[in-house]
């Protein structure tokens, strides 16, 4: 699967979860969560047809803390950031 390119990028949430709703050129939703230690970027979420894009458990399993580059790092090898509009509320 080549990259997605991501259009918009929005924290909705900065702690215990840690949580974007992303967008691609496409518009296709991307929802990110970080919760509990583990982390995931699901394709089209809340729908029948879910991908789940990338997941990582955290060695803290408590761990719900994340800032917006550290997840762009953590998934950029599956989604381009170059052109995304970021907006953490």
């Amino acid at each position: 699967m080549d990259k997605l390119i991501v259009k918009t990028c929005t924290q909705t949430c900065s702690a215990c979860p840690s949580q974007w709703d992303l967008y691609t050129q496409n518009d296709e939703y991307i929802y990110i969560r970080f919760r509990w230690g583990h982390f995931s970027a699901v394709l089209n979420a809340f729908t029948d047809n879910e991908i789940n894009l990338f997941h990582w458990y955290d060695q803290d399993a408590w761990n719900g803390f994340m800032d917006t580059e550290t997840m762009a790092n953590l998934l950029s090898n599956v989604l381009d950031f170059s052109h995304c509009v970021f907006d953490n509320d």
